[in-house]
């Protein structure tokens, strides 16, 4: 994804649950794939994780941060959240 567009919503749930751009971006790069309906959920999982540490070394990213989801439709993010709980799939 080269270019990504934010929905209105997508802006206001980013702000008011005070999730940065940066983290996004990290999502979009790095987070675990999982298909929900027309479109996909990201989320940091260990694997994430790992794939991040390697990529940047021992990094010190407040936890609370690497909990959260965006919701992406193509190259527009639709919502971004803090994940609660494990979301099991089957």
């Amino acid at each position: 994804m080269d270019t990504i567009s934010y929905t209105q919503h997508a802006q206001k749930q980013m702000q008011r649950r005070a999730i940065p751009e940066g983290v996004i971006d990290l999502l979009l790069r790095f987070g675990q794939e999982t298909h929900v309906g027309g479109a996909i959920r990201l989320e940091f999982d260990k694997k994430a994780k790992k794939r991040m540490r390697s990529y940047f070394g021992q990094m010190s990213v407040p936890e609370k941060l690497l909990n959260v989801y965006v919701i992406v439709s193509g190259d527009t993010v639709i919502t971004a959240a803090h994940r609660t709980k494990k979301c099991r799939l089957h």
